[in-house]
Order: C-alpha cells, then structure tokens, then sequence
C-alpha cells in the first residue's frame, strides 16, 4: 500500500528529521543521491520531487510528467536523476535545477524502472512493453534494440562494474 507521505529518520537516534514530506497522491519510490545530501520522491501525482536531506525541505520546483512516476534513481555524482513513468517515458533531469536534460526516453508501454550505470554513462529501463532498454545518458538515445522479455519489468539495476543488468518481471523470474 503506498503512502502520501514520506519522513527523513535520523538511524542513530530513531528520530524524524523535519517535518513530513507530502505530495498530493501516494508517493511510490524514494531514493538518496550516492552523497547522501539530497534524496527524490515519486509520486501518483504525476510528478517526482527534490529535497534536501540534511532538513528535508524542498529542492525547487516538482519534476513532471503525463502520469504516475513509478521509479527514480541518481546518477553517481548526485548531478542528475532518472525518471520511470506510466507515460511511457523515462526522463534526466539536472538535479541542482530541475530542468529536463535531452528529450524523454520513449516505450510502448509504462515504463516501471530506472537506474543508471555505476559511471553515468547509461541508462537502463524496464517497460510494462516487456522489454528493457540500455540509453546513453548524455544523448538520451537507444544503445542497442530492446533486450525482450516474457512479461512485464518490475526493476532494473546494474552490476557494480557496469558491464551486465538485473532485470526482474511479474512472471517470477530474474533476468542477467
């Protein structure tokens, strides 16, 4: 069950930190940059948004899409993030401004998860199109034809090194 709020926890003293972050539909996914100063939430609101972690309030505008964003995640140094959206699209944004970078990353289909390279080189997405795609990060183009799967995709990661992908799909299986 997704939740309209979300709280920053201090983990040594199991205290709140600020006040609840909300948004105006239930919030689906939250990730912290790799430096920990700034963290993003998605949102069924259409939107996905920045804050500051240290205080929890907000970083500038929200980040907007045509539907529900499912998945977020950052690149290494925390200068951009990645969007998954039920439009159909991922999407870079410049982390420090909220402006979008490049045009949106297009699928037939909900596009449920994000992740960059350990580099920030690529982006992969998974797509309710039943494929995932490998995307360069600084172009916003296809790298390759979609790698085709039996169902839907639930989550993408990469390797710590960069070189393969985890891919996960409703149909119980993990994909390398």
């Amino acid at each position: 069950m997704s939740s309209i709020t979300a709280q920053l926890w201090d983990t040594k003293t199991r205290t709140r930190v600020g006040e609840a972050i909300k948004h105006k539909s239930a919030i689906s996914a939250v990730a912290f940059s790799a430096d920990g100063q700034n963290f993003a939430t998605t949102s069924q609101d259409n939107t996905a948004h920045l804050w500051n972690a240290q205080s929890g309030a907000s970083i500038g505008e929200s980040l907007k899409h045509d539907n529900w964003v499912l998945s977020v995640s950052f690149n290494a140094d925390g200068s951009r993030l990645a969007t998954a959206s039920k439009d159909g699209s991922a999407r870079l944004w410049d982390a420090n401004s909220g402006a979008q970078f490049g045009t949106p990353m297009q699928h037939q289909g909900w596009v449920s998860c994000v992740a960059f390279s350990p580099d920030g080189s690529r982006v992969a997405t998974g797509s309710y199109d039943k494929t995932a795609r490998l995307w360069d990060a600084n172009t916003c183009k296809p790298i390759g034809k979609p790698i085709e799967h039996q169902s839907f995709l639930e989550s993408v990661t990469y390797s710590p090194d960069g070189s393969r992908i985890v891919t996960t799909t409703n149909d119980m299986t993990v994909n390398v």
